[in-house]
C-alpha cells in the first residue's frame, strides 16, 4: 500500500469518525434520547372510564396500533378499559350533540418509537355497551383489528381499519351499516342489518355467514374473495371481485349481480327459478346455469377468466 493510500484511507477514517460525532451532537441537542434504543421503555397503566348512558346519543372510537373489543353489558353506563401512560393516552369526552368520543393521541417524538419493549402487555381497548344503549357506533383503527360481538343497536353501524381484522359477531343495526378494510379481512357472522350493508376490501376477503339484510347488500373486494353463508337479503345483492372467488351458499335475495375478472363464481341460491331472467358472460370460463325463466328478478354474473357454476332450489 503505497503512501497515498495510506494518507487518503486516514483522511476518509477522520470523516465518518468526525461525521457521526456531528451527527450525536446534532439528535443530542433536539432532544433525542439514545436510551430509547433500549428495550426499556415507559410502562403502560391499566385505566378504566365510565359514562352513564344520559344524554350520549353516538358512539366513536378512533385508535392506532391497539385492538379495539367491543362487548355487551347489561349495566347503565358505558365503559372503558385501556393502556395508558403519559405519553400515550385516550382523549375522551362527550361533545354538545351528545357524541361520545375516544380518541387515541400519543405525544412520543419519532425516535421513541425506535427499540423493543418486552415488558409491555399487548395494549387492547374495550369497551363495554350496555344493551339499553340506542345510538350509532362508529370505529376505526390504522393497524389493530376490531372485534364486536352481542351488540344490539337502533342506530347504524360503521366500522373501518387499514391493516387489521374485522369480526362481528351476533350483532343487530339499523339504518346504513358498513365495514370497510385495506389489507384485513372482513368475517360478519349471526348479523342482523335493518338497512342497507356495504362491505369493501382492498387485499383482503370478506366472509357473512347467517346475516338478514332487509335492504341491499354490497361487497367489493379487489384481490380477495367473497363468502357468503345462509344470507338473506330482502332487496339487491351486488359482489364484486377483481382477483378473487365468489362463492355462496343459500344466499337470499332479489336482484343479484356478480362480477369478477380473474375468479370463479359458485354457489346456491334460495328461490323459485321461474322468478329469475338470467345473463351470464365469461370469456375464458365454463358456465352451469339453469335456463332463464324471464322473470322479474334479475340474475347477471359475469367474469373474464372465471367459471360459473350456480344452481337456483326453493330450499328445504
Amino acid at each position: 500500500m503505497n503512501s497515498i493510500t495510506k494518507k487518503l484511507l486516514i483522511v476518509a477514517g477522520a470523516l465518518i469518525i468526525l461525521g457521526t460525532a456531528l451527527g450525536i451532537t446534532a439528535t443530542t441537542m433536539v432532544g433525542f434520547n439514545w436510551a430509547s434504543l433500549g428495550t426499556r421503555q415507559q410502562p403502560y397503566e391499566e385505566k378504566s372510564y365510565t359514562y352513564d348512558l344520559a344524554g350520549i346519543t353516538d358512539l366513536s372510537v378512533s385508535d392506532v396500533s391497539a385492538d379495539v373489543i367491543f362487548v355487551s353489558s347489561n349495566e347503565d353506563a358505558i365503559k372503558i378499559d385501556c393502556y395508558e401512560n403519559e405519553k400515550e393516552y385516550y382523549d375522551i369526552n362527550v361533545s354538545a350533540n351528545g357524541q361520545l368520543r375516544v380518541n387515541y393521541s400519543s405525544h412520543k417524538r419519532w425516535f421513541e418509537f425506535i427499540g423493543i419493549n418486552f415488558h409491555s402487555p399487548e395494549r387492547t381497548l374495550t369497551v363495554s355497551v350496555p344493551s339499553k344503549f340506542t345510538g350509532a357506533v362508529n370505529a376505526s383503527t390504522v393497524s389493530g383489528d376490531i372485534t364486536m360481538s352481542k351488540l344490539g343497536l337502533s342506530e347504524a353501524l360503521a366500522v373501518s381499519t387499514t391493516s387489521g381484522e374485522i369480526s362481528l359477531n351476533d350483532i343487530v343495526a339499523a339504518g346504513k351499516s358498513s365495514a370497510a378494510s385495506v389489507s384485513g379481512d372482513i368475517e360478519l357472522k349471526a348479523i342482523k342489518i335493518n338497512g342497507d350493508l356495504k362491505l369493501s376490501t382492498t387485499s383482503g376477503s370478506s366472509k357473512v355467514s347467517s346475516a338478514q339484510i332487509a335492504g341491499d347488500l354490497s361487497l367489493n373486494s379487489i384481490s380477495g374473495d367473497d363468502d357468503l353463508e345462509k344470507t338473506t337479503v330482502e332487496n339487491n345483492v351486488s359482489l364484486e371481485s377483481t382477483s378473487g372467488k365468489v362463492v355462496f351458499n343459500d344466499l337470499i335475495g332479489n336482484d343479484i349481480s356478480i362480477s369478477t375478472i380473474s375468479g370463479d363464481v359458485s354457489g346456491n341460491i334460495i328461490g323459485d327459478p321461474n322468478t329469475y331472467s338470467i345473463k351470464a358472460n365469461t370469456v375464458s370460463g365454463d358456465i352451469n346455469l339453469p335456463p332463464s325463466a324471464n322473470g322479474t328478478k334479475l340474475l347477471d354474473i359475469s367474469t373474464t377468466s372465471g367459471d360459473i357454476d350456480i344452481t337456483i332450489n326453493a330450499g328445504v
